[in-house]
C-alpha cells in the first residue's frame, strides 16, 4: 500500500526523525533527533571540528573558506566548519532559526524540552544498538587539505558493532 505521505504531504507519519554522524574519511560520532520544531545533537568527538569529507575539503569552496578564514572575513555561519572544540550537546529551535546560528542548549528556557529530546535520544540509541567505542576509526586523510594519509585504513570500532546494531531492525520512538 502506498505511503500516506504521498496522499496528504501534511500527514504526520512519525513524530521524530534521527541521524548518524559517523566515519567519512575523518573520524566522528554524532546523534540528533529533530522533530517539527527542535534539533537536538550530540557529538562524541567535541575536540574535533565537523567537516565534510575529503573530496569537499579539496575543493575550491573549502580552500575559498580556509582562506576567508585566515584573513578573519568568515561569517559565523562560514566559521562554523572549522570550529573545533565544538559542543557536546547542541539544540536549536530550526523554525525560528533555520541556520542552526543560536545554540539554546543549557538555556533555562529550554530546559524541559531538551531533556525530554535527550531521553527520547537515548531510548532510540539504546533500541538501535548504538555505542560510542572509545577507539573509532581514525583519519585517513588530512583535514588542513584534504589529501590521503596514507595510512590505509585502520579500521577502529564501528558504532554499534558491540552490539551487533547491523542486525537490529527497529524503527525507534515515533
Amino acid at each position: 500500500p502506498p505511503l500516506p505521505l504521498f496522499d496528504d504531504p501534511e500527514v504526520t507519519v512519525r513524530r521524530y526523525a534521527f541521524s548518524e554522524h559517523n566515519w567519512h574519511d575523518y573520524e566522528a560520532y554524532g546523534r540528533s533527533i529533530r522533530d517539527n520544531r527542535l534539533l537536538y545533537l550530540i557529538n562524541r568527538r567535541p575536540h574535533l571540528p565537523w567537516q565534510g569529507p575529503a573530496d569537499s575539503v579539496r575543493s575550491a569552496s573549502h580552500s575559498s573558506l580556509r582562506t576567508k578564514k585566515e584573513q578573519g572575513t568568515l561569517t559565523t555561519a562560514q566559521q562554523d566548519v572549522f570550529l573545533a572544540p565544538r559542543p557536546a550537546a547542541e539544540f536549536y529551535d530550526v523554525r525560528n532559526d533555520p541556520e542552526q546560528l543560536h545554540n539554546l542548549a543549557g538555556s533555562a528556557q529550554y530546559t524541559e524540552v531538551e531533556k525530554k529530546l535527550a531521553a527520547i535520544l537515548k531510548q532510540w540509541k539504546q533500541e538501535t544498538g548504538d555505542t560510542v567505542p572509545q577507539k573509532l576509526t581514525p583519519d585517513t586523510f588530512d583535514r588542513i587539505n584534504g589529501e590521503s594519509l596514507r595510512i590505509g585504513t585502520p579500521r577502529g570500532i564501528a558504532p554499534g558493532e558491540a552490539k551487533s546494531a547491523d542486525r537490529i531492525n527497529y524503527p525507534g520512538p515515533r
